[in-house]
């Protein structure tokens, strides 16, 4: 591989922790919805929200869900029936953030939960356009495909191209969500 243009996850879900921490003002537990157990995209998008909440003085709650929306709903209903401090969920993919939205609105507690996802998948755009999900980090796909052909004109070309290319994502929330839509 002579150049690589990828969603910087670590920086993308450390601009979803500090949206939950402003959200969250100063109270409140943060559940997170990971992916699978040792698997790098996973871990970064946990550790981007992680260091943020922690930093801000949060405690957090972290759950292996294997990208499995069936364990998020379960995860999320079992820890907001256990832990009434629960004030954010991050899920690290969307329709994980979506199960978390259910199980939320099974329990008559959405209107109490900043709940964030990753990917900016249409179902969740609707879902904040909707008010029911906060938030989510869309991987900026228009800049990963200019970065790309710009690396492989110049790889083309004999000339020099970056060897890592780190986009950081985008936040969307009821404030913007309409571009994206």
């Amino acid at each position: 591989v002579a150049s690589l243009v990828q969603t910087d996850n670590l920086a993308a879900a450390g601009i979803a922790g500090d949206y939950i921490v402003e959200q969250l003002g100063g109270e409140g537990t943060v559940l997170i919805l990971g992916g699978s157990a040792g698997h790098q995209t996973g871990n970064a998008r946990r550790d981007g929200v992680l260091i943020a909440a922690e930093a801000a003085g949060h405690e957090v709650i972290f759950q292996i869900c294997d990208w499995q929306d069936a364990c998020a709903f379960e995860t999320t209903t079992n820890f907001l029936q256990s832990n009434p401090d629960i004030r954010a969920i991050f899920s690290a993919w969307d329709p994980g953030a979506l199960a978390a939205v259910s199980a939320a609105q099974a329990l008559g507690k959405l209107d109490d939960l900043v709940i964030v996802g990753f990917d900016g998948n249409p179902a969740n755009l609707v879902a904040i356009a909707e008010g029911e999900q906060s938030a989510t980090i869309k991987q900026d796909n228009t800049r990963m495909g200019i970065e790309s052909v710009q690396n492989l004109l110049n790889i083309i070309n004999g000339e020099d191209a970056p060897a890592l290319v780190p986009i950081d994502g985008i936040l969307i929330t009821a404030d913007n969500v309409a571009e994206f839509q």
